[in-house]
């Protein structure tokens, strides 16, 4: 448990140097400067950031335990998971509260969303096979290639397939999540259909479980029932702001209590506690880390909606954190390809200390190099581009 702790304190403490790096590499870059849009919600767009920079660290720790130290396993666990977790819940809230704002145009809603998933994950699907394609030695494509190739552009719903390399899982994998995401997406207008109360949602989130899943062996196990319950917090969150906005006095000692740097710390512990789970539970797909994880989010979440007399915090909206969060998508694509390459380079010794200390302390530095400016490039010349389309 030390290494683990250690290599989390380690993650942590690499977050704000890893926001800093980007804000410095987007003005080098010339990103479009879109921090202050209106509607812009910051403290949920920096834990946007956040999460993608944990997930990021997840995907390079996980290295470690690959070599057979011990470090790594459970911390890579906790990042990367927890950071699906928030981001599932962010989610849930933002597009839920479209519903109950009545702001939901399907047209639209559908049109944003391709605009913005699309484009950025077919360009790196499409790096990734063309770069595999050149170190496989430009071979020509058999049927079966051509078809694998294509299942992988279909956002995780045909799996990750090898091509013309071996461990695809390795280098996209990630795109799994984009799969639940349109999902949801999906079911989001039947859902609205069907009920927009509190109570309507929660009893058909019951009402599945119940009758979908085993409710015993899915909070000891994993189940797709926890991702569904990660959505649903989310979009929890967005009635607890109607409720925020008509009662601000009810609510206010409450939020302020909670919300303050001891709350934090509070659901920052009840995250880390997730370390002392068996390491097959510290999954997305588990109720209890969902749980353990859920209440990080709704800190946040009253961040961004103050009330009177609450202290906010101003790391929160720090252009740092901001533009971690701008980018946190293509920065979500591409760190999995660019950790496993770095990693190469690390075992075939063309980088100093593989399978030892010096690797654990800087690779994490060579990812962060490499990633943040390809998802800045990424999110100039592709997402921006294509979002701006949506709104003409």
């Amino acid at each position: 448990m030390k290494y683990e702790l250690i290599l989390l304190g380690y993650s942590i403490l690499l977050l704000p140097l890893m926001a800093i790096y980007s804000q410095n590499a987007a003005e080098l870059f010339g990103l479009p400067n879109v921090i202050n849009q209106s509607g812009f919600n910051k403290p949920l767009e920096s834990l946007r950031g956040i999460a993608a920079g944990m997930v990021l660290m997840a995907h390079t720790t996980m290295y470690f335990y690959f070599e057979g130290w011990g470090a790594g396993y459970k911390t890579s666990s906790l990042t990367g998971q927890g950071g699906v977790t928030w981001f599932f819940m962010l989610t849930g809230f933002l597009f839920w509260h479209m519903v109950l704002s009545d702001r939901l145009n399907l047209t639209l809603f559908f049109q944003k969303r391709i605009y913005r998933l699309v484009p950025a994950m077919m360009v790196m699907i499409g790096c990734v096979l063309l770069f595999e394609w050149i170190a496989a030695g430009l071979p020509a494509p058999a049927g079966a290639q051509v078809l694998a190739a294509l299942k992988n552009f279909m956002f995780g719903f045909a799996g990750v397939n090898d091509v013309f390399l071996a461990n695809a899982v390795q280098r996209i994998n990630n795109i799994w999540t984009l799969r639940w995401e349109w999902l949801f997406y999906l079911c989001l207008p039947l859902l609205a259909a069907l009920t927009r109360s509190w109570r309507g949602l929660t009893l058909t989130l019951l009402l599945y479980l119940l009758t979908m899943t085993d409710v015993v062996v899915a909070w000891n196990k994993e189940t797709d029932a926890a991702l569904l319950v990660s959505f649903y917090l989310g979009m929890c969150c967005a009635h607890l702001h109607i409720l925020f906005v008509q009662h601000p006095q009810r609510y206010t000692f409450v939020v302020k209590l909670f919300s303050g740097y001891l709350g934090f710390l509070l659901v920052f512990g009840l995250s880390c506690l997730s370390l002392w789970l068996p390491h097959d539970l510290i999954r997305s797909r588990n109720l209890l880390f969902v749980c353990l994880n859920a209440p990080l989010f709704l800190w946040f979440f009253m961040q961004s909606h103050p009330t009177n007399g609450m202290r906010q915090h101003q790391w929160l909206n720090s252009v740092s954190l901001l533009t971690l969060g701008k980018i946190s998508y293509s920065l979500y694509l591409w760190h999995l390809v660019v950790s496993y390459f770095v990693h190469s380079l690390y075992a075939r010794q063309i980088l100093p200390g593989q399978g030892g200390w010096l690797e654990i302390l800087t690779m994490p530095f060579f990812v962060i190099f490499l990633s943040v400016p390809i998802a800045i490039l990424s999110y100039k010349y592709v997402e921006h581009p294509f979002m701006s389309k949506w709104k003409k």
